[in-house]
């Protein structure tokens, strides 16, 4: 709502406050925790405050910053919900957590510049969290509760009509033993006691009351601190915020910040081992509050500040090897795994569609079938969902983007995943002896649990330590590591890959683990190791070792450098080769991975093995096993590979180019995605290494089919592609024409990351292409910001159903052309002339209008197009144009020749219904007047071109500075109605003049109350400037015309100058105070009495934000105050309007009256200017003209 309608947001604003307020003091009754409505009460006080949250966050993204006074209002509620206890505990630590949460979207979403007054503030609200003796504060927590579940306890027996009713009524109801539902028959009064045992209350249905009472409370009791970990955890969390925004980015304060945090991190710290042995319902809170205490600890960066704490953090993180029992199983392998080994998989890009098993919607489960494209390897084959969901921690809603339900892993798991990560910052962090006492414990529990049933998952979690622990040491680009400690970690990989019967994710893992300590070693090392692995792939009779110890060869040069391993290459790519040669499928397909590493790696090294390799590659596609697709893609790698090595050397006619194009065409025919997506790399790898193999023409036959793929991988690739085409050979690409296919693309496109590229991919083609063809885009930008629909002209449409070329999914296979140039031969290839995506087709029925957010990109593009078409004048000069000969098939395409079609659009562009492109309109008349404004009508002598277009201009100032206009729209407005005024275009046209005037002359009259409580301060400030820059940059422009004229000045104008005697007084006061604002902002320097003008400019977000609009236009309010400024109390304007002094033009009127205060503060300004701005243009250019306005006064 925010977004669409940015005037609802002072509502939102109030709607929050007073609803949080209200629930607040509902809760806040002393026994409302005996209310059947509790939960309903409390569930519904966090709904709001995660309302506010979500507020305080998203509009930090929007273009006006919506966030008016939203900070200092949000600190202001989160510290009365932290500071002011509440009667009812339980309501109490929900309003802390409520208000811990409230506070850590803040720090998240805010910059610190915005709260960089209450930085010290803030810090204090920790201190009555974490202060005072753990124990105590434990055991007061415990007390605390022990009234509140007493009274749930007498509720439930009281709702199943006493001891009896348990055993002779059916009033109970168990669901899996863990859930107890007490209804009572005559008041059907529903309540439910979690925790409880069926077992241990069966045992006591012949109990007295207050046995009864006290074995249900022992039940409970591992729930009493539930709660109150909860606000642990939101505090932790709250105070992780507080370091991301100000002790990580803030050098100065960062040592007076550092050392409470690190108290509180240490207090927090103390609280784990208490409460840790606990089971039941506060093992998933206390796993929470662990992870976030490891996560505020890892947002420190540096370990070594908090070194008193290494101890009690390593005993934490070294728990999943010390009691590898009861932990789960890691899965940062797929965070920390190369992602250009992903297809080894297990999470293999590009492959099936998958199901999504279970949502729980009602308290039902529901089975769905959902048809989703895994993409480039972030979701795994079988996604489980609800492994452990009952312990599933709820969505943080300042996170960018905030998962879906159901998680798909559980907080034990986050916790082990934290634990590992933890331990490799750990490890990089020790010194020799640290590394090897954590190597020593790793190989301890490797050893100890091969018979065991978490063997398995210990391995995942020791792959994990490592690999972080390796990582961070090469990130901090330390000094290569000890022998010793390489030797042992050598050894500990090896283990694992020895053990054979291992998944893909630890395999690969342990490989590039060695590939690390190859780069963290030293030559000598490095040049052991590798051979080490030669010798052992040779003597292997395990094909799963054999295969990872090739892949670990390849992770060994890829680590290591082409360079340091050159001479060892030769023998790499025999010993590897050999054994690609396997019919065993998995080690063929590791060992041309890991030749696949070594060619890319060695680079020019490789070129004398380049023939081999091709022959192993084409006696590989031969065989019977070639169907293969995961066989079929690697070997498109490789040949990958091949023309990113000896790509300058690939001519059409030579013998690797035909095997290459041949293993290509060869693999892409089974229509697989895997195999379309090498098989469209290596048309991206032709155009960035062997241009001259293939024609521009045949590359976009076949990159186009595959825009609408429906896998992100393919359509991601190929308009990459399309982007470097346009880079490297701009005038082939623009004969294809493919604007309209993109911008329909982008049209269908879902997925940010490739809209995103589609943009800049447009945005390149117009640059490229506008210089000689603007008429093209122009039609292109009006089709697509004024059409109806998305479907395109049937003429130009190409029917993919009817080729036969069209494959899976609405893909196309690649149009490979003549074997003379192309790369393989096509019994029929039919012209193609146009190029346009089919939506008529299958894949595209629906008849739509063209989303809001293409339109408005399609302006935007319209926009730039005066900018894109370059610096030639011809673009510009009407007779130039028509002088230049009409020859060739784009020569005679002008921008002037089409300025009438270019502001029609534009102006319908900004009297548009869609508030967002009106302004984008209003700019684009501003950059036409920018180009346009001095160019004479060769037609018309003594008349200016734009002189014509008066009407559409005039109407669009009018629309934009209508009263109802947005803050953008105005601004634009105001800066048109500038260019206007100041042009002569309307110079002839008394009403325009007048009508114009009184249009930017309206505001002052409420020009204190101008503001905009919607949106942040800083927008009304500016538009404040521009107000007051549109009037200066008149006013001097009318007496610059006066002084070159004299006399004979335009009667339009000299009519002005009566209307400027009327606001003469009020805009002078008005820009010495901007003035004094400026001089504070750029010189920081605060005057003797000073008021700020512009409201909230001393907040540095604020000054910021207006900084550049002020550098724009203090130096032409300068100007216009001193151009008439005259000694207060004097009697110059008695003369009359047309007479001028020698020195100073007069309008003969009221003139700006300067005390002797304002006087000197001009003359200070002046020197201050002209020792700053020396440099500066502009006020070398005026400087002396104002120096001598204010030498005259």
């Amino acid at each position: 709502m925010a977004e669409v309608d940015p005037s609802c947001v002072g509502g939102l604003i109030s709607y929050a406050v007073t609803m949080l307020t209200a629930a607040r003091d509902t809760i806040s009754s002393e026994k409302i925790h005996r209310d059947p409505i509790l939960r309903g009460s409390l569930s519904l006080y966090m709904g709001r405050q995660q309302f506010w949250q979500h507020w305080c966050l998203f509009p930090g993204s929007y273009l006006l910053d919506i966030r008016p006074n939203c900070p200092s209002l949000c600190l202001k509620f989160a510290r009365m919900l932290l500071m002011q206890s509440n009667r009812n505990p339980v309501a109490a630590a929900v309003e802390k957590e409520a208000g811990w949460n409230l506070l850590s979207s803040l720090l998240t979403s805010v910059s610190r510049e915005e709260l960089h007054d209450q930085v010290f503030d803030i810090l204090a609200l920790w201190a009555s969290t974490f202060s005072g003796n753990v124990k105590q504060h434990i055991n007061q927590t415990q007390d605390l509760t022990s009234d509140i579940w007493k009274d749930v306890v007498q509720l439930c027996l009281e709702g199943a009509g006493g001891i009896g009713g348990l055993g002779g009524r059916k009033e109970s109801e168990v669901r899996k033993g863990k859930v107890i539902f007490c209804i009572d028959g005559r008041s059907s009064k529903l309540t439910y006691v979690a925790g409880l045992s069926l077992a241990r209350l069966e045992k006591v249905r012949v109990m007295d009351y207050s046995k009864m009472s006290a074995i249900i409370l022992q039940l409970l009791l591992p729930m009493r601190m539930q709660i109150f970990d909860n606000v642990w955890s939101a505090a932790i969390d709250a105070l992780t915020s507080y370091v991301k925004c100000f002790v990580s980015p803030d050098p100065v304060n960062r040592g007076i910040l550092l050392q409470p945090v690190l108290f509180y991190l240490n207090r927090a710290l103390s609280y784990v081992p208490h409460p840790a042995g606990k089971e039941g319902g506060i093992k998933s809170s206390m796993d929470l509050f662990i992870t976030r205490v490891l996560l505020a600890y890892e947002a420190l960066s540096d370990p070594a500040l908090y070194k008193s704490d290494h101890g009690r953090i390593i005993e934490i993180c070294t728990t999943p090897f010390r009691e590898a029992y009861r932990c789960d199983e890691s899965s940062c392998l797929r965070i920390l795994l190369d992602k250009r080994d992903a297809w080894l998989g297990p999470w293999t890009p590009g492959r099936c569609n998958f199901v999504l098993p279970l949502f729980l919607v009602n308290s039902c489960f529901i089975l769905l079938s959902v048809s989703f494209p895994l993409l480039m390897g972030f979701v795994e084959d079988e996604l489980r969902s609800f492994q452990g969901g009952y312990d599933g921690v709820l969505t943080c809603v300042w996170e960018n983007e905030p998962p879906s339900f159901p998680q798909p892993e559980t907080i034990s798991k986050m916790l082990v995943n934290q634990m590992l990560l933890c331990f490799g910052t750990m490890f990089a962090s020790q010194d020799s002896r640290g590394m090897l006492s954590f190597l020593s414990i790793v190989d301890q529990c490797l050893k100890a649990g091969k018979k065991q049933a978490w063997h398995a998952a210990s391995i995942t979690n020791i792959c994990v330590g490592l690999l972080a622990g390796l990582k961070t040491l090469l990130a901090r680009r330390s000094e290569p590591l000890r022998m010793d400690i390489l030797n042992a970690s050598q050894a500990i990989f090896q283990s694992i890959l020895a053990e054979g019967d291992i998944c893909p994710s630890q395999r690969r893992a342990s490989s590039e683990g060695l590939g690390l300590l190859a780069r963290l070693g030293n030559d000598i090392f490095t040049a052991r190791l590798t051979k080490q692995f030669l010798g052992d792939v040779a003597s292997s009779m395990d094909s799963n070792y054999a295969g990872s110890i090739a892949f670990a060869l390849g992770c060994i040069h890829r680590s290591a450098g082409g360079m340091a391993l050159s001479s060892l290459v030769p023998i790499t790519v025999n010993v590897v080769s050999s054994l690609a040669k396997s019919s065993i499928s998995s080690l063929q397909i590791w060992s041309l991975h890991g030749l696949l590493l070594t060619i890319e790696a060695a680079g020019l090294s490789y070129v004398s093995q380049v023939q081999a390799t091709l022959g192993l590659v084409v006696e590989i596609i031969l065989s019977e096993e070639s169907g293969w697709v995961d066989l079929q893609q690697a070997l498109g790698r490789l040949i990958n590979a091949i023309v990113a090595v000896i790509g300058p050397e690939l001519a059409p006619g030579s013998i690797f180019f035909s095997r290459c194009k041949s293993v290509v065409a060869e693999i892409s025919s089974c229509q697989e995605t895997a195999t379309l997506l090498e098989s469209v790399r290596f048309t991206q790898q032709l155009v960035l290494f062997a241009p001259q193999a293939v024609t521009v023409h045949s590359h976009v036959l076949t990159l186009l089919p595959t825009l609408s793929s429906r896998q992100p991988a393919l359509r991601h690739l190929a308009l990459s592609t399309l982007r470097h085409l346009i880079e490297k050979d701009p005038v082939s690409i623009i004969n294809e024409q493919i604007e309209e296919t993109l911008f329909h693309m982008l049209d269908e496109e879902t997925d940010t990351d490739i809209g995103n590229l589609a943009r800049t991919t447009i945005m390149r083609l117009l640059y490229a292409s506008c210089p000689s063809r603007p008429s093209r885009w122009l039609s292109i930008c009006h089709d697509m910001i004024l059409s109806t629909s998305s479907r395109h002209n049937a003429k130009k449409a190409n029917k993919m159903e009817n080729d036969s070329s069209t494959g899976l999914d609405g893909d196309k296979g690649l149009n490979l052309g003549e074997d003379d140039e192309n790369m393989v031969s096509s019994a029929e290839n039919p012209p193609i002339q146009s190029y346009t995506l089919d939506y008529t087709s299958p894949n595209f029925s629906r008849d739509k209008h063209l989303r809001y957010r293409t339109r408005v990109f399609a302006a935007e593009c319209l926009n730039h197009l005066p900018e894109a078409v370059g610096e030639n004048p011809s673009h510009f000069d009407l007779s130039l144009a028509k002088g230049q000969p009409s020859k060739g098939p784009v020569s005679g395409d002008w921008l002037v020749l089409q300025l009438q079609d270019l502001i029609s659009l534009a102006y319908q562009i900004s009297t548009i219904q869609f508030e967002k492109m009106r302004p984008i309109g209003v700019s684009l008349l501003c950059t036409i007047m920018d180009k346009f404004a001095a160019i004479p009508d060769p037609e018309l002598p003594d008349h200016l071109l734009l002189e014509q277009y008066q009407a559409q201009l005039v109407s669009a100032v009018r629309s934009a500075l209508d009263s109802s206009s947005g803050p953008i729209l105005l601004e634009a407005g105001l800066q048109l109605a500038t260019k206007m005024l100041t042009s002569g275009i309307i110079s002839r046209d008394q009403v325009a003049v007048k009508r114009i005037f009184s249009l930017i002359s309206r505001p002052l009259s409420d020009f204190n109350e101008l503001y905009y409580p919607s949106y942040a301060e800083w927008v009304s400030c500016k538009i404040k400037v521009r107000l007051l820059t549109v009037h200066a940059s008149l006013k001097c422009y009318v007496f610059e015309s006066l002084r070159r004229q004299g006399d004979e000045i335009s009667d339009e104008y000299l009519a002005l100058l009566p209307l400027f005697a009327k606001s003469s007084s009020i805009l002078g006061g008005y820009w010495l105070s901007f003035l004094k604002d400026y001089i504070y902002i750029r010189f920081h320097l605060r005057l003797e009495n000073w008021k700020p003008f512009l409201d909230g400019i001393q907040s540095s977000v604020v000054s910021v934000e207006l900084q550049p609009c002020l550098e724009e236009a203090w130096l032409v309010i300068l100007q216009a105050l001193v151009l008439d400024a005259v000694p207060a109390g004097s009697c110059v304007n008695e003369s009359s309007p047309t007479d001028s002094s020698r020195n100073i033009p007069t309008s003969g009127y009221s003139m700006v009256e300067l005390q002797l205060d304002d006087f000197q503060f001009l003359w200070g300004f002046f020197t201050y200017a002209s020792i700053s701005g020396a440099r500066c243009y502009p006020w070398r250019t005026h400087h002396t003209d104002v120096l001598h306005q204010i030498q005259v006064q």
